[in-house]
């Protein structure tokens, strides 16, 4: 029994191995290629979305619009 024992560990330990080592191995493909650009700021209040900001007070809940902002 030892003996079979043994030579299943023999088989399994290095599939183990390699089954991690390709797991881990994985790329993410929603990299984003490019500069970050901010095409304008806005409230995130729905009453106001329309009007555009210049400035705001601390606290404020703003909505960036733009491309590559991940």
């Amino acid at each position: 029994m030892k003996k079979y024992t043994n030579k299943i560990l023999q088989i399994f330990i290095p599939i183990l191995v390699l089954g991690a080592l390709f797991t881990a191995c994985e790329q993410d493909d929603d990299i984003t290629s490019g500069d970050p650009v901010i095409h304008y700021v806005r409230v995130t209040d729905p009453a106001a979305a329309d009007s555009l900001l210049v400035g705001a007070s601390l606290g404020s809940v703003l909505a960036i619009v733009g491309e590559n902002l991940g």
